[in-house]
């Protein structure tokens, strides 16, 4: 039956509202907003982030340029007139101006740098949901190249050989990457997407289609009371196939996150099952940091891949990058089910030395020194004491992986990058060797790529923005892997290690910044703090604010026969001090945050605060001394002097003092 015209219309007209809201299709009438693309001077293409706001004929915004490690560089001399836009970046390499026109497709024009020219285009970003995204994942054959388009969160990346290459929504089924490609997604006759068209920054154009590889299989398998979601990937080879158990690095709790690493595995005649953690993804439970439930999980895998009749029961290893260092030694030591482990980057020392030897490096790199990094890195470690005095959060802050390293017989491949500022990559790698040498276990291979980092991506420092551009994972580290598991399982291949013999000697420990004196420690801080704010709090309530609500002083009142420079000092310092404390607090919660610069940008009132509170503190206490006498200072009232004399070591312990050049 012909459905009545006015449906009809109805029905055109939701398939375009639709399409409009999804992935808006109008042409963009103001400049305002998040824009994607770069500029080509000189032959080469530089990708950039652009915020942009004009607020009459002044242009304001930022831009984020990953190539010069750069974020939230702030706009110059911009100008908006009409339909043109001015603006000018100051860059590394010297000031790009860039003069451009709002067009239907977006904002093009020309870039000047010193005496080159070039050309810029910008299109404005559009957001796409991770459902949708996820559509576009898979492998694509395009002109002689091979490309994993796959999802991390709610972007997505296409790796080619070692290289990551962010890709950036401009349009329905259309991609800008970092490298200034569009990339064209079509669709089949389903609907599903089929293949990708690819047009190079110089306008050049190559058809690819979509590929499979391997197969797929959505499974479920239960640990507990909990039903872990995730993706069995199997080769298309004749099984049964060996197997290997991605498990979770910390902040990386879904399956989608560790596709990548999968892929070259699958690929390779080895199944892999990715699963989303507890709590995330479609994975139900509360979400926990635990160790011990990270290593049930990947055991409550293994179990699920010894019934799957494609799997050799026998020949299932498990994965793990950074936090599941701690997690992995733990399954191996519990279950011989486990054949054998591949721990990247994973750290040798208890959880709460570790994360004081992470934090110490990045307080660093913030540009803290001297007393201010000694200060936040003392707040790092409270907090981690407190965790461990109470058993506060769900992470094991005293686990400690290497008894159970010291009980692993299985095979194991540990990587790490010598550039690694969250971990100690060589003491790591040293323990861990002494640890297995322990158990008498010589199975085991310890490569460290010379010029990588803490994710094995090439870099020079070691840090996010030290890092190659394009990020580029260090050559051999795919192929090192999966050569290995072929050669401990029933694959063939053998073992690529560029950098180091399988045994690795044992290098000095890391020197333990966890170390607090135990006046330092939770407890006596806490209690500290406390007490502080009760007398300093009643002390300023006592003589603010009762002296206003009755008629007749009350003989608690603290200032009852002091003489007038006693009486104004005593709630004077009380205010200090309870600012300072408060300012204490706040800068406690910003290290838990990790916050640094703003940790510094709070230490300079804090310090200052310190010096008077001191300079205070001692001529009240003059002023009590000398009048002893004639004014008999009340138990209260040297209570509250005693307790800002213990205020002052407190100052000194956490560096609230100014500084003397």
């Amino acid at each position: 039956m012909t459905p009545p015209r006015k449906y009809g219309f109805a029905f055109v007209l939701l398939v375009f509202t639709f399409l409009r809201v999804t992935f808006p299709i109008s042409a963009q009438s103001s400049v305002d907003g998040l824009w994607v693309g770069g500029y080509e001077i000189g032959g080469r293409y530089h990708f950039i982030l652009l915020r942009l706001t004009s607020r009459g004929r002044v242009l304001e915004g930022s831009a984020d340029i990953r190539e010069f490690a750069i974020e939230g560089l702030p706009l110059m001399q911009g100008q908006q007139t009409g339909e043109q836009s001015v603006f000018v970046l100051a860059l590394p390499n010297g000031e790009v101006q860039f003069t451009g026109t709002l067009t239907p497709k977006g904002l093009a024009g020309r870039v000047i740098q010193g005496t080159t020219e070039g050309t810029f285009t910008f299109g404005p970003f559009i957001s796409v949901t991770a459902a949708a995204l996820q559509s576009y994942v898979g492998n694509y054959q395009v002109a002689g190249r091979d490309l994993l388009v796959w999802r991390v969160g709610s972007a997505l990346n296409y790796l080619e050989d070692s290289r990551l290459v962010g890709l950036f929504p401009i349009g329905r089924d259309e991609f800008l990457s970092r490298e200034g490609e569009i990339l064209r997604f079509s669709r089949a006759g389903s609907g599903k997407i089929s293949g990708v068209a690819l047009q190079t920054h110089h306008g050049t154009e190559v058809i690819g289609e979509k590929v499979t590889l391997y197969q797929e299989e959505a499974v479920s398998f239960p640990n507990g009371n909990t039903q872990l979601a995730g993706t069995l990937l199997v080769p298309l080879t004749p099984g049964p196939h060996p197997a290997i158990i991605f498990t979770h690095a910390a902040g990386r709790p879904e399956r989608e996150l560790y596709r990548h690493w999968a892929d070259g595995f699958a690929r390779r005649g080895i199944a892999v099952l990715i699963f989303d953690k507890q709590g995330h993804g479609e994975s139900n439970g509360s979400p926990t940091e635990s160790i011990v439930v990270a290593a049930d999980e990947a055991l409550a895998a293994v179990r699920y891949l010894q019934q799957q009749p494609m799997i050799v029961p026998t020949e299932i290893g498990l994965w793990g990058q950074s936090r599941a260092g701690w997690s992995l030694p733990l399954a191996a030591a519990r279950s011989k089910q486990v054949a054998f482990v591949i721990a990247v980057s994973a750290s040798a020392l208890p959880v709460y030395q570790q994360e004081a030897y992470r934090q110490s490096r990045y307080i660093q790199h913030e540009g803290l020194n001297g007393q201010s990094a000694e200060t936040s890195l003392r707040a790092v470690n409270l907090i981690y004491d407190f965790s461990r005095t109470f058993n506060y959060g769900t992470l094991e802050t005293e686990f400690d992986a290497l008894p159970y390293w010291r009980q692993v017989d299985q095979p194991v491949l540990a990587i790490y990058g010598a550039l690694d500022k969250s971990v100690p990559a060589p003491e790591s790698a040293g323990l861990i060797a002494d640890a297995l040498q322990t158990n008498r276990n010589q199975d085991y291979r310890i490569t460290i790529f010379p010029t990588a980092d803490h994710d094995i991506i090439q870099a020079t420092q070691g840090f996010v923005e030290d890092r190659l551009y394009p990020w580029t994972y260090a050559t051999d580290y795919s192929d090192l892997m999966t050569s290995w598991v072929k050669a401990h399982t029933g694959g063939t291949g053998t073992p690529k290690d560029p950098t180091l013999p399988p045994l690795f000697p044992a290098q000095p420990s890391v020197r333990d910044l966890s170390v607090l004196p135990w006046y330092g420690t939770a407890p006596i801080q806490i209690l500290l703090v406390a007490g502080f704010l009760l007398i300093f709090g009643a002390t300023l309530i006592l003589n603010s604010i009762v002296p206003f609500i009755r008629t007749r002083r009350t003989p608690l009142t603290p200032v009852r026969n002091l003489p007038m420079l006693s009486a104004v000092l005593m709630p004077l310092v009380s205010v200090i001090n309870l600012g300072i404390l408060g300012g204490f607090g706040q800068m406690i919660m910003f290290a838990d945050q990790q916050a640094w610069s703003v940790i510094q940008e709070i230490l300079i009132p804090l310090m200052w605060g310190g010096g008077v509170s001191i300079i205070g503190t001692v001529i009240l206490l003059f002023s009590l001394l000398t009048s002893w006498r004639a004014s008999r200072p009340s138990r209260i009232q040297w209570l509250f002097a005693g307790t800002a004399l213990l205020f002052i070591p407190f100052l000194f312990y956490w560096n609230f003092l100014p500084t003397i050049p």
